[in-house]
């Protein structure tokens, strides 16, 4: 198709690859995947790339030259190009502040907003202080579509909005290219030869809210209650908890347990193919890329029954569901994955099933086609 006829839209998020850390995350992918997929054959995506420099972010003096310069760039396109539609996907905190000024500049030019929010900590955000709440309703209420990555999200969004228009709230859960991951896969009689120490891995910050203290409270009970399967724990990730979890593991001579630090792609496909169980203990969540890596994968998922997690998984089919700040809960379910291989085996194959026939960019793709 010729570009002069595609309809140009101004796509704000995260599209550089080649971060100083090497880091990625769920909004990278989901950015670079949509501008080169079909889509580019109808529609002429111009980009304001607003990758973090490195994860964690930098301090926000050091962000703030960035913003004015995505700023400039962002209303020079609105000025001098024909656009009519602009996508802008968002973080949690000092992002969506400023996701949500660009949105409110894009209405101040009669443009279509579609505002896609990717983080769990919005709610927390919007409960923290009533400025941040009213700004967040603010911005919500203003755009004119909110991409939303699952039912739960919608009804918060709705919710905290004027409710008088819930068409403009549109569920696209996240997406991921399942090839990749089924190529990783061994084959099962490799898998079932490896079985004879099981594998149990965590992918993720490693904060108070994604529940890697109740994980690892949970190995502690672990190694008291289950002497008799053997087991090792590799926990990859950063962040404020990364020392305290280190110390818990020297101090209580968690032996079967590792912190591994940041796993890049190659080591996270590793992790992905020689794992066979996966834990994600998170008190918030927006739809996390991992669940659905690992489901894929065909690991079987202990997680916790927060409302966006449920959106995704369903207790006892595709993965074991457990209150969240309840390690007891996560040890209970460790030892029925560790003592009943056919449980094992049960969950792991439909969770990747479930992803198969749910989770797929070409879903996606048609959703994204029908609200540009």
């Amino acid at each position: 198709m010729n570009n002069n006829l595609k309809k140009n839209v101004l796509f704000v998020g995260a599209f550089n690859t080649n971060t100083k850390d090497g880091s990625t995350g769920g909004q990278l992918f989901a950015c670079t995947t949509l501008i080169n997929s079909e889509l580019k054959n109808r529609v002429n995506f111009i980009t304001i790339d607003s990758t973090s420099k490195r994860v964690p972010a930098p301090p926000l003096i050091k962000r703030i030259p960035y913003v004015f310069i995505r700023l400039f760039k962002f209303i020079f396109y609105l000025l001098f190009f024909k656009i009519e539609t602009v996508i802008i996907f968002t973080s949690a905190g000092f992002s969506f502040y400023e996701k949500g000024v660009l949105s409110l500049v894009g209405k101040l030019f009669n443009k279509k907003i579609i505002l896609a929010p990717r983080s769990g900590l919005i709610k927390r955000d919007y409960n923290s202080n009533k400025f941040s709440g009213r700004f967040i309703s603010y911005v919500i209420n203003s755009v004119d579509f909110v991409i939303c990555q699952g039912e739960s999200w919608k009804d918060f969004y709705f919710e905290i909005s004027n409710k008088k228009n819930k068409d403009k709230f549109y569920v696209i859960n996240n997406w991921i290219d399942v090839n990749p991951y089924l190529d990783n896969l061994k084959s099962n009689a490799e898998l079932s030869e490896n079985k004879k120490i099981i594998k149990i891995a965590y992918i993720g910050w490693l904060e108070e809210y994604k529940g890697v203290i109740d994980l690892l409270d949970a190995l502690i009970l672990l190694k008291e209650s289950n002497k008799s399967v053997k087991y090792v724990c590799n926990i990859y990730g950063n962040g404020s908890l990364f020392n305290k979890a280190n110390e818990i593991v020297e101090k209580l001579n968690l032996e079967s347990v590792n912190i591994k630090g940041w796993a890049n792609y190659e080591t996270k496909m590793k992790v992905l193919n020689d794992s066979d169980i996966f834990v994600i203990p998170s008190h918030f969540e927006g739809f996390p890329n991992t669940l659905l890596e690992a489901m894929v994968s065909k690991k079987a998922i202990i997680t916790t029954s927060i409302p966006e997690i449920l959106d995704i998984v369903t207790d006892r089919k595709n993965a074991l569901v457990v209150k969240k700040s309840s390690p007891k809960e996560i040890v209970d379910n460790l030892n029925h994955l560790l003592n009943d291989p056919n449980l094992l085996d049960y969950i792991s194959n439909n969770a990747q099933d479930h992803v198969i026939n749910n989770f797929t960019l070409d879903k996606a793709i048609i959703k994204f086609n029908n609200i540009i």
